[in-house]
């Protein structure tokens, strides 16, 4: 996720210099449809590939997109927090990108000082499966129909004041 984030000077320099920073061409060269599928969660969603394409349309200017690239490219890692670290201010309508999203903005901080990385890092598969599930094309449409029911008396009255 590309904010309140943080990584290594070392890996943001690899990153800096190398041969596709913000490059979406050099990518669209190099990615065969395996990785493209693998890229994509294994296929389940195609919310990576569409913003490599994107960029290079410049229909979207995003550099997250080139990071994630830069970290699968180089059989890396990310480690994410349960709990955000930070507030983002971006979904009330103001960031780049992206658009007024109560949900998002209105999650709970993480005002612990604690942080505790895991002694040995790997890539854990039951968080894989449950991020693919998300990003699964008939739970989108029941999480599009549960935000709809929750904001249904807001939507009506807009429409019908």
């Amino acid at each position: 996720f590309c904010w309140g984030w943080g990584t290594w000077r070392d890996r943001w320099i690899s990153f800096r210099e190398g041969k596709f920073f913000l490059d979406p061409y050099y990518l669209k060269d190099i990615f065969s449809s395996s990785m493209i599928n693998e890229f994509n969660l294994n296929g389940n969603h195609d919310i990576f590939w569409s913003q490599i394409e994107k960029n290079a349309a410049s229909d979207k200017q995003t550099w997250a997109i080139f990071w994630y690239s830069h970290i699968f490219l180089n059989n890396g890692l990310c480690l994410n927090p349960v709990k955000t670290f930070s507030n983002n201010f971006g979904f009330d309508g103001s960031g780049e990108n992206c658009s007024k999203n109560a949900e998002i903005s209105s999650q709970q901080l993480n005002k612990s000082r604690e942080i505790y990385f895991p002694i040995k890092i790997k890539e854990e598969r039951f968080y894989l499966r449950k991020v693919n599930k998300y990003f699964n094309y008939p739970n989108i449409f029941i999480r599009i129909f549960k935000k709809l029911s929750r904001n249904y008396n807001y939507i009506v009255k807009k429409i019908f004041p």
